[in-house]
């Protein structure tokens, strides 16, 4: 934790707060769009392999 405030304070004071924030959205955006594959593979998955009537 304490190591992430270090970076994230460098990261501030060299690149600013505009620069800092867009690679902050950009890195949400990768996880966010990587779950959602992640996610719909699975959906996919599960969809194929279990019938309507298997879970009642």
């Amino acid at each position: 934790m304490q190591l992430s405030f270090a970076i994230m304070g460098l990261a501030l004071s060299k690149f600013g707060i505009p620069i800092v924030g867009i690679a902050i959205g950009v890195m949400s955006l990768l996880c966010g769009v990587s779950w959602l594959g992640q996610f719909k593979t699975l959906y996919d998955r599960i969809q194929k392999n279990v019938r309507v009537g298997d879970w009642l």
